[in-house]
């Protein structure tokens, strides 16, 4: 998985994480353990690093953003999860709902969910498990990738936004970007 920040980040992969690290997600059981595939798309940040992403990402993200009002992303979607946690069927709703938003699958994208807590996962493992990511949000967990062309929040209100900066999806902002 290509990173494709500005600069270099440390992360520790999930089969390297200790028990204490690997609990601030909600991985069902059903989820565990997980597939070796998925686990080497699932990493958490040095806290030093995850500072820094942090700091990169929010200095281009509207500010305040999904809750304030004053400035947003040209385009803006958002998806009600309260009744999603416990039916098979709501939980596949929303996967198709985050699929839909064209974020390639292979891309690496940034999970902040404190200045010094930054996972680092594929969309595609966002997309599969994304109630294990959801439930650890303490107020609101923030995704970017490296071209900080979208930002999708999971919000402790049971509500997720996804911004764009254009109409078009981050699959065709590549283009403008560079790369996958």
């Amino acid at each position: 998985m290509d990173q494709r920040l500005p600069f270099p980040v440390s992360v520790r992969p999930w089969d390297e994480l200790p028990e204490d690290d690997r609990g601030f997600f909600c991985f069902a059981d059903d989820y565990l353990p997980l597939h070796p595939n998925h686990a080497a798309q699932i990493g958490l940040l040095a806290p030093a690093d995850a500072a820094r992403v942090t700091e990169w990402a929010f200095a281009a993200i509207p500010p305040g953003w999904p809750d304030r009002t004053e400035q947003r992303f040209e385009q803006e979607t958002l998806l009600t999860v309260r009744d999603c946690w416990n039916d098979p069927a709501r939980r596949s709703e929303v996967r198709r709902w985050l699929y839909e938003r064209g974020v390639p699958f292979p891309r690496a994208v940034y999970l902040i969910y404190e200045r010094n807590r930054v996972v680092r996962a594929s969309w595609r493992m966002v997309v599969r498990y994304w109630d294990a990511f959801a439930w650890s949000v303490g107020y609101a967990m923030v995704a970017v990738d490296h071209t900080l062309q979208w930002a999708c929040c999971f919000h402790h209100e049971d509500v997720f936004v996804f911004g764009s900066r254009s109409k078009g999806t981050p699959n065709q902002a590549l283009h403008l970007t560079g790369g996958a």
